[in-house]
């Protein structure tokens, strides 16, 4: 669990977070986009396989994703390919709510063959300690943070960690945290 706990979630396009991009470990390896690896034949299947070689896509939160596994080759993504042996994508968020789950398969629904859809209990623990922030997309997890983060210019939020500054100055990343206007 000490690898998992070590994935901290980070800021991804459209899906809002995810693992880190390109994680290496003995026991958790990401792809470009932050989804995990499932391996194929001394390969790896992820999100730049050529898509006419994926029998399809599995979908969900962390148990998708394979927390707990004790390696790339255990998760369910992993165990399906053995057993039909055929490349299943692993689109698995941890921490994601069903919104994000979808919005992760959106590139590959066209192209894929079948998706398997493992979804809902994230919905569940995430509407537990939901502070109500989004009544249209309903409860995610780290809202406090993705809140602070949405309530800053992107010009600004960049300027705030790289030093670099950007065309538009704004009220930055540390006064949004703290809470001031």
């Amino acid at each position: 669990m000490r690898a998992y706990d070590a994935l901290e979630p980070h800021v991804h396009p459209y899906v809002g977070l995810s693992a880190p991009r390109g994680a290496s470990g003995p026991v958790v390896n990401t792809d470009a986009d932050g989804f995990r690896r499932t391996p194929w034949h001394g390969s790896w299947t992820d999100t730049r396989t050529d898509r006419a070689e994926l029998a399809g896509v599995l979908l969900g939160g962390s148990f998708t994703f394979g927390v707990g596994a004790t390696g790339d080759g255990h998760t369910i993504a992993a165990r399906l390919s053995r057993t039909r042996s055929e490349r299943w994508l692993n689109l698995g968020i941890r921490a994601g709510n069903s919104s994000q789950e979808l919005a992760s398969v959106l590139p590959f629904a066209l192209d894929a063959a079948r998706v398997v859809v493992c979804s809902g209990v994230n919905n569940l623990v995430a509407g537990l300690q939901s502070n109500g922030r989004d009544d249209l997309f309903g409860p995610l997890f780290f809202e406090d943070a993705v809140q602070a983060i949405g309530a800053v210019p992107v010009h600004d939020l960049v300027e705030q960690l790289t030093g670099a500054r950007g065309p538009t100055r704004g009220t930055g990343l540390l006064r949004a945290v703290r809470g001031g206007a």
